[in-house]
This record gives C-alpha cells, structure tokens and sequence, in this order.
C-alpha cells in the first residue's frame, strides 16, 4: 500500500506539472507561481497521506467492522440490530463533519498557498527586500499568512477531536447496549453466556473499527479538500492549445519569414478595461530589419509576446508568410523564432546547458557546436576565463553572470538562439541596460546572428537602429509612423525627432549619473555587510526567546542548526552559523529532539497533557475487556430475574468510565493536533527569518525553489513527527510497560524467556533506525531539487514555451 500510494503522489505530481506548463501563459497573469508551486509539494503530499497509511488503516477498519457485524449477526441477529441503531445517526453526523472537514481543509492549503507565494517572492527577489531594508517587515506579513492557517488548524483541532470523540463514545455506547440487552436476553433465557462473551468481543471489534474509521474518514475529507484545486488545474483545458496536432506545421525550408500585423486589437487578459493596441497594422518583409519604437508603455514588447502566440488577439489577423499564426501549429511557429530580451532568462544549471537548450534536442547537442556557438555570440573569451570553463554553474535565473562583467548574460543568450538558428529574430531591448563597452561586443554578436534573418528589433536606445531597413513608432494603441530613420528623422513634428530629441538631452547627463550611481552602490556594499556584521554579532549573544518574529530579535533562529537535521543536513548548516554550530551536532537526535521540544514554552502543556491523556486512556483499555467479563461473570451468578438489577447498580460506574474513556480518547487527539500546528508555525516563522538574515551570497548557492521546499514540506514532516508519532510511540511505549510488568508478576521465568527476542529485534531497530534516518534525508532533498526545478520553471514559463520545452521539462520533473 505505501508502495502503491507512493506511486500515486508520483503520477499526480507528473500529471499536475504537465498540466500546468500547458496552460496559456495568460493563466500564470492571474495564477501566482508560489501557489502553484504548494500544489505540487504540499497539496500533493497531503493527497499521499491519504492514500497511503491512512487508506491502508481505513480498509482494516472496514474489514474488521464488516467481519464483527456479520458475526454480530450470525450469534444474535436481534440484539446485532438493536446494537447498530446508533449507526444512522453517527453516519449523519459523519456527513455534516465531513463537508464541514473538507471545507476547512481546502481554506487551509489556499491560505497556506498564499504564505508560500510571498516567501517565493521576496526570497527570490531578495536583493530588493535587503536594498530597502524590510527584512523584517516581510517576515512579519509571512507571520500573519501562518498565523492565519493556525487559526483555521485550531479550528480544525476541534472539529476532529469532537468526531473522534463522538466515535469512540459510539463504541462505548455499543458495548453498554450489548451489557444491557443480553442481560435482558439472558434473563430471558433467549442467549446463553457464552453467546454473550462471543457477541461482546465482536463488538468490541465493530467499537475499535468505528474509531480507526474516524482517523481514516478525516484525513481523506482533508485529502478531498486538498484535491479540489488539483482536480481544478488537472482538468482545465487551456484556452488555445499547446501544439495543435491539426495545425499547419511549416519545415523551416519553407519558411521565409515575413511578418503582418492587421488591424490587430488586444487587451490583457486581466487587463479588459485598458487595451494595449487597437487597429494596429504593420508589415515586415522577409529577411528585413524593422525597429519598433515608442514612448513606455505604448505596447512595444507586447508584439513579442503576441508573435510567439504567448496570447491571442482580441481582434485581428497575425500572419507569418500569410499564414494566420492560429492556423499554424504552435511548436512549429516557436521553433522557427529565436528571442533575446533585456533580462534573459537562465535556467540553474552550467553554461554549456543553457547554451544547448536552445537546440531542438539538447541532448545531442556536440561541446564543438556549443563553442561554436559562444564564439559567434563573442563569449567563449570570457567562458574560458572560468575555472570550470563552459561548466561553469550560473546559479538561479543566471544570477552568479550577473555580478560579473555586464553582458554576460545576453551573450549567453545569444548563443543559445544561434543553436536554435531561427528564421524570426526578435529583440526586445537586448543591449538597452548595457554601458557601451559591453554594449558593442552584444550589439557585434547580434549582427553576426541577425544576417540572413527577419529582425524586429524592441528599441530602447534609438541610437542603436541607424542601420535599421524601417523605424516604426508605436504610440496611442498604434503605429503612428513608419519609414527609414533618416525619414522619420527628418520630420521635425514627428514622434521620433521628439524621442530622440529628449533622449539626446538626457544622454549629456549619463557620465554623472553612472558617477553617482557607483558612488551610491560603494555605500550600499559598505552599510550592508556593517549591517549584515552587526546581525552575527546579534545572534551570537541574543538569548533564546523571540515568542514574536515582528520583533527584530535574533535569539529564537538560532535554534535551526539541528533540528531538522535528518531531512537535509546540508542545508541547514548553511542556514544557521551561529553559537549554536559548535555545540551542536547533526547527528545527535536526542538533542535535536530537546531542541524541538523545547521551541516553543506554550508548546510544551498541551503536547505533555496530550500525551499523559493518551497514556491514561490506553491504560485505561487494558481495563475494558476486564471489567465488561466481569459483568458478564456477575449476571452468571445472580438469578436471572437480578440481571437488571445489578446493570442499574452498576450503571454509575459504567458511565463514568464511558465519559472518562471519550474525554481522555479526544483530548489527546485536540492536544496533538493544536500543537504539532504551532510548532509547524513557529518553525516556519524562525525558517524565513532566518533565511531572510543570510547573506546575498548564501542565496547565489541556494536555490529557491529548495528554500521553499524546506519551509512547505519539511515543516510539516517534523510537526507530525513531533505530536503524532510521539504520542503514538509514548502510548505504546506505556502499553508495552505495562504488559511486561503483569508478565513478570504472573510468571517471571515466563517472561524472561518470552523476552530473550527483544535484544536482537533492538539490534534491528537501531540498524532500521539510521537507513531511514539517511533515506529520508535523500527523499527530502530529492523533493527540493523536484520543487527547485518546478518553481524555476514555472516562474519563467515564457523562456519555456517560447523555445518550445514543455515535454522536455516535464521528463526532467
């Protein structure tokens, strides 16, 4: 079953991942990537606990309810129906839970998938949140979006633990019914004691299943609740297809390149009130340079995205060769136009994969055609300047290129669009944020790559176009003018004298804006490492407490070196240096566990009550079956008309154990819930601030996508460990005491032989313990590195689709 399940949240996530990278890019307008990305790694997750352990435990309880109430019948068909009289009303009671259950869960994962999305942002635009120093301001919105899934945990807490209490009072209730009736069938001389003593242990069965049955039926309405959104993204179709098997697919031999927009209308889709164009026309002969121009915002990039159909127009014909680009086949369309933008986008990953992912297959792609490719687009000098060379790791989005010498990036870019050798070039601003030393190499390597080729050029710098073959202007929704620069030039009234005009002014102040904006980045540098210094110094002295993340305090972080350590060690040594590194070691769980314990003080009542609540209500079990016999044996020896009698005698002592059982069986259940969820919650508070006190070098090695994992899915697999699993295993550990103390007082030699097993089964134990403890370590780094490459992806899902590597990214995931 774990196995079977397991492969379940496989398939689900393959499925869920597919379908989202084949939405329109329109969709990921109005869906936010951390959203997406609590989908798959936490909504998915919740989804396999349900059909793993949980499934395997409801079907027991089905199979042993079936079989006690199909015994129930066999030995006393009248007393098996008065008994089960109380299933309706627990079945109704069931339903109104489980709508209720399912609504909660589903508000639980939104509003966890709204925390997420804002940890997704501001850790991976962290160089913005530490420019402006709000560190802490984002980590006390992060605290407000779990606070909030607290709220919903605790109401939670006490809607499960009211079932389960509700159920296993059914049990009880069960058994009384049988205590009181067969007395009244005994006494009636209709069932004989034996019949009794068999009827009462089958109840017991159909009492214990009705409980384990509980347990199963909430986790699979959370289950159900999570699985709405997911159902939702599997099912949606997406407004225009991915690749049209139906569409006309040109070979590149047939493809000539000319471009024509007429009368083309668009808006956004989740801007309908504010069209971008409204009958725009423009034609661009094949093998021709056309420069688009404008004031910002007149919609120039715009026709990038509507060239590669990342949208539809609202109105409108887009032909290539005088074809309607809706009637080609999309992957087709892609594949035959190459792009280079401003800010290109870099996958994580060496130099030489993100070159070759501009190939139709990068995996056949040769080192001889990557050079080839770096030397067109003037970077292979620099490449060879890496120690590493072209396997050199560029980081997340490119980011390790970015800090070198500027138009690393772009040049990147440009090969990997020779690889691609495209029919269409479009550059929308490609060397506009370049200083002109950079500048010059970018712009030479795009002449090498523009011959041949049909160019539309985004200009921002219309010093860059002289050699265009046509300018056109776009202002008011539409091309305003059209014709060769030195034309439009020319006309003094004209849109573009007045551009070029006012950035021919703004050009004579360029040498003292760079002046000061290095002057300015010199003191940034400097107050940040005196800021992030005065931090370490911080949380080396700071005291443990911190009860509120809004406050700037630096103790409560320092926490994080070992607790989580046997899910990804090498993680969180790199997210905590502090005191703590040199006391603790990784390896040392007990310590981790006192850590844990102890992260919170509040924690520490309900998770103690819920324990002892558990232990004295499974203490209390041993007593059940002892005492009911007990009945059973008291209506042998009295007179079959005191039968009744002696059930009202006893009735007080019956119900205080039925009331007593009920409390300390829900208490547990509340206690263990309510905690693990605010120890869920303080980790992920003390997580992001952490992570948003490292330093801008610590994220050049980390990648979002793995942060983002460990404050969604390993958050969670420490919480249940510590309420769940702890209650779990203190209880049986109680169990076990006890048994072995009653097997010592009634046979000593007995027990000591009995338990001549218990050395090599702790043996075992001990070996089991430390291979789980180190594959769980790899399956959670595992689903980091899956998380990492989701969150990359769908973040840039329009480099993705715009080179046409949506199957491709799918068998990487």
């Amino acid at each position: 079953m774990q196995t079977s399940g397991q492969q379940i949240v496989r398939n689900l996530r393959e499925s869920l991942f597919s379908s989202i990278l084949r939405q329109e890019v329109g969709f990921f307008d109005k869906t936010r990537t951390g959203e997406l990305v609590n989908r798959l790694s936490a909504d998915t997750a919740l989804i396999g606990r349900a059909v793993t352990d949980n499934l395997s435990d409801g079907l027991r309880a089905v199979a042993q309810a079936t079989a006690g109430v199909g015994m129930m019948f066999f030995v006393s068909p009248s007393l098996a129906a008065f008994v089960l009289m109380i299933i309706p009303p627990l079945a109704a009671l069931a339903v109104v839970y489980g709508r209720y259950l399912r609504s909660l869960s589903q508000r639980t994962q939104d509003s966890l998938a709204d925390a997420t999305q804002l940890a997704e942002e501001r850790i991976g635009n962290l160089r913005t949140v530490r420019a402006f120093g709000k560190e802490f301001v984002e980590v006390d919105k992060y605290v407000e979006k779990i606070n909030y899934v607290l709220q919903l945990a605790r109401k939670e807490a006490v809607v499960r633990a009211g079932f389960f209490g509700a159920t296993g009072l059914s049990g009880n209730l069960i058994v009384l019914s049988v205590l009181y009736k067969g007395g009244l069938l005994m006494a009636s001389e209709h069932m004989t004691v034996g019949e009794l003593s068999s009827f009462l242990m089958y109840a017991f069965w159909v009492g214990v299943s009705i409980s384990g049955l509980s347990s199963f039926y909430s986790e699979l309405m959370k289950g159900f609740g999570a699985g709405v959104r997911l159902w939702e993204l599997l099912d949606r179709k997406p407004e225009f297809p991915l690749n049209a098997a139906e569409g006309i697919a040109l070979r590149p031999e047939q493809l000539k390149g000319e471009l024509e927009f007429r009368d083309v209308t668009f808006s956004y889709p989740t801007r309908q009130d504010a069209p971008v164009f409204r009958g725009l026309s423009l034609s661009v002969p094949a093998g021709s340079v056309m420069a688009v121009v404008g004031p910002s915002g007149s919609g120039k990039s715009t026709l990038v995205s509507l060239l590669l159909r990342l949208y539809d127009p609202d109105s409108g014909v887009i032909a290539v060769d005088g074809y309607d680009i809706r009637d080609l086949n999309p992957y087709c369309l892609r594949s035959n136009i190459g792009t280079v933008s401003q800010e290109p986008v870099l996958f994580s990953g060496s130099i030489a994969e993100n070159i070759a992912y501009g190939a139709p297959d990068p995996s056949r792609v040769s080192a001889q055609d990557i050079h080839r490719a770096a030397q067109i687009a003037n970077a292979h000098g620099f490449v060879q300047h890496f120690p590493r060379g072209y396997d050199t790791m560029v980081g997340e989005k490119g980011i390790l290129l970015s800090v070198e010498t500027g138009g690393q990036k772009q040049r990147i870019a440009i090969a990997r669009a020779v690889l691609k050798n495209p029919k269409i070039l479009l550059l929308d601003e490609a060397t506009s944020a370049l200083d002109a030393e950079n500048e010059f190499l970018v712009q030479e390597a795009l002449d090498r790559l523009m011959q041949g080729r049909t160019v539309l050029i985004i200009a921002h710098r219309l010093s860059t176009i002289q050699n265009a073959d046509a300018v056109a202007v776009l202002d008011q929704r539409r091309v305003v003018e059209c014709g060769r620069h030195e034309e439009l030039l020319a006309n003094r009234q004209g849109l573009f004298r007045k551009l070029v005009e006012k950035q021919a002014f703004l050009q004579n102040s360029q040498n003292y804006n760079q002046c000061h904006l290095k002057i300015v980045r010199c003191f940034s540098t400097e107050t940040v490492g005196l800021k992030e210094r005065n931090n370490k110094v911080r949380a080396a002295t700071g005291c443990v407490s911190g009860h509120n993340f809004g406050q700037h305090r630096g103790g409560f972080p320092l926490f994080l070196g070992g607790l989580t350590s046997p899910f990804a060690p090498k993680f969180w040594e790199n997210v905590v240096r502090n005191i703590f590194l040199h006391k603790v070691n990784n390896n040392n769980n007990a310590l981790c566990f006192i850590l844990l314990f102890l992260l919170k003080k509040k924690n520490r009542f309900g998770i103690l009550l819920g324990i002892n609540a558990a232990i004295v209500f499974h203490l209390m079990s041993h007593k059940y079956s002892v005492l009911y016999m007990s009945y059973v044996k008291m209506y042998v020896l009295v007179c079959p008309s005191e039968v009744v009698d002696c059930f009202h005698i006893s009735s007080a002592a019956l119900g205080f154990l039925v009331i007593s059982s009920t409390v300390t069986m829900s208490a547990p259940f509340f206690l263990g819930i309510l905690s693990g969820q605010q120890i869920v919650r303080n980790l992920r508070g003390s997580l992001f601030n952490s992570i948003l006190r490292q330093e801008v070098g610590f994220f050049d090695k980390t990648r979002t996508g793995e942060l983002i994992n460990r404050l969604s899915a390993d958050t969670v697999v420490i919480g249940h460990s510590i309420t769940d699993n702890l209650s779990d295993g203190l209880r049986a550990v109680a169990q076990a005491t006890a048994g072995v103390g009653m097997m010592f007082y009634m046979s000593p030699k007995l027990a000591a032989f009995v338990l001549m097993i218990v050395p090599p089964l702790a043996v075992l134990a001990v070996v089991y313990g430390r291979y789980l403890r180190s594959l769980s370590k790899r399956t959670q780094d595992a689903l980091a590195d899956s998380t990492q490459l989701a969150e990359e992806r769908i973040g840039n899902v329009r480099t993705v689709r715009a080179f046409g590597k949506e199957s491709m990214e799918v068998e990487k995931y």
